[in-house]
């Protein structure tokens, strides 16, 4: 689908406005993707977005799936249900085999359920009760693969969902979804942190507020003054962050932030 068939310049300039907030947060896998996600879904008019990595391989595997919207209506125990099927057997969902051979042929394509399955083979499915029980309804799926890479088996998802009873994806609903997807997908594994990297929020809250200090170029006599720890504390706590980032030295941790392009907003840091 053109852009110019269905985007205006607005939501263009919405989008631009999304990945380079993005970009700030891309240090941290889960703080951008819940950032990400959310926003997508507000373009989208969807209650639910999720955003998943995975790899089209024998068999075919999810690797990590995020959701956001849960406390938009929906139920989340059946959710968490729908995700642990969709874990184990990825063509649990009626979507899944007849989207894989659409996507074959256009990478992003961006499909909603009526385009991909008949009502009497959604309606009778497992995978229809499970989300009618959770409360949802129309469903998207635009996958897309990761990185700038037009060959291999990886590919990265971002799925919307609306409550039950509400109306499809309109065209320019599917086409903003495409196109944030495209934007963002190029730069993962690069400016935009990969769910499988180490991140910033998952050390203790001292040892981020270090390693802010550490990347805003303080020395340990510095970062020692300005926390109100002893020097040897702040070695102990540099040694923490080396071992979680898998490098050396002060100067590798530098040169992974900068070649990876990551900015320095450290939404991820206490102060």
């Amino acid at each position: 689908m053109a852009k110019s068939s269905a985007l205006r310049l607005a939501d263009l300039r919405a989008v631009h406005r999304l990945v380079g907030e993005c970009r700030d947060l891309g240090d941290d896998a889960g703080t951008w993707r819940a950032y990400f996600a959310r926003r997508a879904a507000e373009l989208a008019g969807a209650g639910l977005a999720q955003s998943a990595d995975g790899r089209f391989e024998a068999p075919v595997t999810v690797d990590h799936i995020r959701l956001w919207g849960l406390d938009n209506g929906f139920d989340p125990a059946a959710l968490a249900e729908l995700v642990r099927r969709i874990t184990a057997d990825p063509y649990f969902n009626p979507m899944s085999a007849p989207y894989r051979a659409a996507l074959a042929a256009e990478d992003g394509t961006c499909l909603t359920r009526p385009e991909l399955v008949a009502d009497p083979g959604w309606f009778r499915s497992a995978f229809y009760a499970l989300l009618r029980e959770a409360g949802g309804g129309a469903v998207l799926l635009c996958y897309r693969a990761p990185g700038g890479a037009r060959t291999g088996t990886a590919f990265s998802a971002l799925n919307m969902i609306r409550p039950a009873g509400e109306p499809d994806f309109s065209a320019r609903q599917k086409a903003l979804v495409r196109e944030v997807h495209a934007a963002v997908a190029p730069l993962l594994g690069g400016p935009l942190a990969l769910f499988a990297e180490p991140g910033p929020a998952a050390l203790p809250p001292l040892a981020r507020r270090v390693l802010r200090c550490l990347l805003e170029g303080n020395t340990d006599k510095q970062v020692s003054a300005r926390l109100g720890l002893t020097r040897h504390t702040v070695n102990q706590y540099a040694k923490v962050i080396f071992r979680h980032f898998v490098v050396e030295s002060r100067a590798e941790l530098l040169a992974r932030w900068v070649a990876r392009g990551w900015g320095g907003r450290f939404a991820w840091a206490d102060g």
